[in-house]
């Protein structure tokens, strides 16, 4: 029979014979032939330095402290590029804090060895933009629910700046904007509410959508913060 026990567990596989057959007369059962063992598969080969596949990482405060290291190995390297206070798009360019594009621009105006090996870019983005978030409900600007249809084309417009400096087959993953105290009080729906159009345009775009959001809740439905 199958194993009960998950994938991944540490403990030891359980061979699966294929069920018990009879002949065409239904009676004497015929003994399963025991299964083949496949032969150990060489170990690859490790990747010079120069030679590395690269997954760049884009994110906020949420990622800011991410340890690439922790992630490299022998076959890719794992680069972590996220500024605190980022937004998707800064009202002007030049600010201090960089936007999600000049990340990228800066990148690879200053990597131009290491661009040609980027393979896969990680994005965890929306934090401030919804933080943020103001609109006019007729007593002042305020961070109340709002239409983040705003987001929309500088999100659409990020995913092809991305697929030109690093070609059309980079795989692109959008993690989901995930909980933190602020949406518990004002900006609960814009949050859910952009995590869901973000979904939308990584079906539109071919991008792959992480969501996170429910591991990072406590028991209770609240956040870790």
């Amino acid at each position: 029979g199958l194993s009960s026990s998950p994938v991944g567990s540490s403990s030891s596989p359980v061979a699966v014979s294929a069920a018990p057959t009879t002949t065409d007369m239904g009676t004497s059962p015929v003994k399963p032939q025991p299964l083949q063992q496949l032969p150990r598969l060489p170990r690859p080969t490790p990747a010079s330095p120069n030679d590395r596949k690269i997954n760049l990482l884009l994110g906020t405060s949420m990622t800011y402290w991410v340890n690439p290291d922790l992630l490299s190995n022998e076959h890719s390297e794992f680069i972590n590029i996220s500024h605190r206070g980022a937004r998707i798009e800064n009202r002007s360019p030049g600010g201090r804090i960089p936007d999600f594009g000049e990340m990228i621009e800066n990148f690879s105006a200053t990597n131009a060895d290491k661009v040609p090996r980027v393979e896969q870019v990680i994005l965890n983005l929306g934090t401030n933009d919804i933080r943020h978030y103001r609109v006019d409900n007729g007593r002042g600007r305020r961070a109340t629910p709002g239409d983040v249809s705003k987001f929309y084309h500088p999100i659409v417009n990020l995913i092809k700046r991305l697929r030109h400096h690093f070609g059309a087959k980079v795989r692109i993953l959008f993690i989901s904007v995930l909980p933190m105290k602020h949406m518990y009080t004002y900006t609960a729906s814009n949050f859910l509410n952009f995590n869901q159009q973000l979904q939308s345009i990584c079906s539109q775009m071919e991008c792959c959508y992480l969501d996170w959001f429910a591991y990072f809740l406590d028991s209770e439905g609240y956040d870790f913060n």
